[in-house]
């Protein structure tokens, strides 16, 4: 076998190889970076759903001043 297609041929070898290295590691990243986005969006919809509930009671207490001291 001819020296220059051992030499393509490890060269092809190497870069698929880093190419699948690089796109793993890419992946992994992207899927810890999403999840802790999805953290982040979890916690703020909780932040939404205990101010409504707060806005609704305000509201309430709001409600019964009127009635009662007006």
């Amino acid at each position: 076998m001819n020296s220059d297609i051992l030499v393509a041929l490890l060269a092809l070898i190497g870069t698929m190889f880093g190419s699948l290295v690089g796109a793993y590691s890419t992946n992994k990243l992207l899927s810890y970076r999403i999840g802790l986005l999805e953290d982040k969006v979890n916690k703020l919809n909780k932040i939404f759903e205990r101010m409504t509930v707060a806005e609704l009671k305000i509201k309430d207490i709001d409600q019964y001043v009127r009635d009662n001291y007006e």
